[in-house]
């Protein structure tokens, strides 16, 4: 006889919450690899992922500089990426940001610069699922001890999750200039006329008032999408940092057309006044406090440095 799928669902979630507290009540506060083994895998065998055929489920995959926990595959393509966290771990904006930047050195590698992915962040009890063309903030979430009922939460948290959603998802690369239908849509194949790409280094800054960026495309084809100016800057730089880039060594880095007003520096302080609204990234301090004209002429400034620095393009709005 066939067991109810409500009532197994509601004994599954309940063996997850006895291995949570378990996991959480551990000396050290519980490890990663706890997480992984008691909490992540059983979710995603709920979900329909085989995580004994490495084919389908790949774990420790190398994504720039560090590697990402899974990448689930279907066909040959990358479709869902999860990273996961010791359990007591607060899942907060610089993991976020760390899992996004992880997700364009994988489709860079993967050749699916177009391609929408999936990212799940989670410490075993905090369930957080973003795309990686709007990794800032979460899609949905699910909280295994605070989230009820929790068959329901569960189910409308982590639906995206289940495999039979990526089962038509062509092993070519589908690109809308291709005449093809994604079938994991991304931003920039929505029915509404594409924004024109720029070359971002030959951005007029003159010419920025009332408008705020869309898409920025990396050297490598990936698009992402960003909401604000500052969101942009960070995104350009940890892309370097990720990439080796000693951002101490370019410091003071000044804004063209003005040597006393510095994009970022290894000291909170332009040459003759400090920051207003310093923020860190990688060993610099960053000036959010600047005009979206200074903006983009410290990013060209700092985007003339570096060899592949020309062919990154925006999209406005």
């Amino acid at each position: 006889m066939l067991q109810d799928p409500m009532k197994a669902l509601v004994e599954f979630l309940e063996q997850l919450r006895v291995q949570a507290r378990y996991i959480s009540d551990t000396k050290g506060g519980g490890n990663e690899t706890m997480v992984r083994k008691a909490l992540v895998e059983p979710v995603l065998r709920w979900w329909g992922w085989d995580v004994e055929d490495v084919r389908e489920v790949q774990p420790e995959i190398k994504a720039g500089r560090s590697f990402l926990d899974y990448v689930l595959v279907m066909g040959e393509r990358p479709c869902v990426v999860v990273e996961c966290k010791a359990i007591h771990k607060k899942l907060s904006g610089d993991e976020r940001s760390q899992i996004g930047q992880q997700a364009v050195h994988l489709q860079t590698e993967y050749g699916a610069g177009r391609g929408r992915l999936l990212l799940v962040l989670t410490n075993g009890v905090e369930w957080q699922l973003l795309w990686n063309d709007s990794f800032r903030e979460p899609f949905a979430k699910f909280n295994l001890w605070k989230d009820e009922p929790a068959p329901l939460a569960f189910v409308r948290a982590l639906f995206p999750l289940w495999k039979e959603n990526y089962r038509n998802v062509s092993v070519e690369k589908d690109r809308p200039s291709e005449g093809k239908a994604s079938p994991i849509p991304s931003a920039s194949s929505s029915g509404k006329e594409a924004a024109r790409w720029q070359r971002l280094a030959a951005v007029d800054p003159a010419s920025l008032t009332g408008k705020r960026p869309r898409l920025i495309k990396t050297p490598e084809g990936a698009e992402v999408s960003v909401r604000r100016w500052i969101d942009m800057v960070r995104f350009i730089l940890n892309y370097y940092i990720d990439k080796g880039v000693n951002l101490a060594s370019l410091a003071p880095l000044a804004i063209r057309g003005s040597s006393r007003t510095y994009l970022f520096n290894t000291q909170p302080s332009h040459k003759e006044k400090p920051f207003r609204q310093p923020e860190k990234a990688g060993n610099v301090i960053i000036e959010k406090n600047l005009p979206t004209s200074a903006i983009m002429r410290g990013v060209q400034a700092f985007l003339s440095r570096m060899p592949d620095g020309a062919r990154w393009a925006l999209q406005m709005v």
